[in-house]
């Protein structure tokens, strides 16, 4: 509600709204871990959704929320989208984007300096 405000600065928006945002995001990336750890447990099994998903945006989603967290630690976020990438592909895309935010969380993690680049390009 707070996005809509009219004449709501837009310094506001960026120093405080998406931050909060993004960590919101960031802990719905963590519940739905939590979730999937105890589906496979009890269940045995893990449920796919497939569909198209735009995988350029997908990884720019993946890029939106760790920018924070590599700002923090001082090391730079890269992204790099090769032009002859496809739009869309088909897959799970709650799974995929699980598992490129886990991977480029634990690059960010393990990398002391300099900088972590995420790279798409088709195959």
């Amino acid at each position: 509600m707070a996005k809509d405000i009219p004449g709501l600065p837009a310094e506001f928006y960026s120093k405080y709204l998406k931050p909060a945002y993004t960590n919101a995001d960031y802990l719905e990336f963590l519940i739905n871990d939590i979730l999937d750890y105890t589906e496979i447990t009890f269940r045995d099994d893990l449920r796919l959704v497939f569909e198209e998903v735009n995988i350029r945006n997908l990884l720019q989603e993946i890029d939106d929320l760790l920018h924070m967290k590599a700002a923090m630690r001082k090391i730079a976020l890269l992204l790099e989208i090769d032009p002859d990438t496809p739009e869309t592909i088909w897959t799970d895309p709650r799974r995929l984007k699980q598992i490129l935010f886990n991977l480029s969380g634990n690059a960010l993690k393990f990398t002391l300096k300099g900088h972590v680049k995420l790279c798409l390009s088709p195959v």
